[in-house]
């Protein structure tokens, strides 16, 4: 991510907050700042600073949040826990069938629990 952050004239904390800031839902962003130990921390001022001097007008084109977004899809690379259509039979705490309800709230979401909630065969 780090070109993306060079070609925006951004920092990477400020690419995280740009890259939130660019879905519409999100109005404001205030990232939780921990004061790391070591030779190599950075006092929490300084990401305070830096933070502070995050340019309002969003510099990521909608090429730039679709790469993010590449480099992040992790869809089908783990079992999920909760509903799932690979299990049937007794319900446990992290898996349970997909039942009537939950195929219908799958329809209106777009969501196909046979593509979107088990994990792919590894491609060679």
């Amino acid at each position: 991510m780090r070109p993306v952050a060079q070609r925006a004239g951004l920092t990477p904390i400020q690419l995280a907050c740009q890259w939130n800031l660019a879905h519409g839902p999100v109005a404001c962003v205030a990232p939780t700042l921990i004061q790391e130990v070591g030779a190599d921390a950075r006092p929490v001022e300084t990401k305070r600073a830096e933070l502070a001097a995050l340019p309002i007008d969003l510099r990521l084109t909608a090429e730039d949040v679709e790469e993010i977004r590449a480099i992040g899809d992790n869809t089908g690379c783990m079992a999920l826990k909760g509903a799932n259509p690979e299990h049937s039979g007794e319900e446990r705490p992290d898996r349970w069938d997909v039942d009537d309800h939950l195929v219908q709230v799958a329809e209106r979401w777009g969501i196909a629990p046979e593509r979107d909630l088990t994990k792919l065969a590894a491609q060679v």
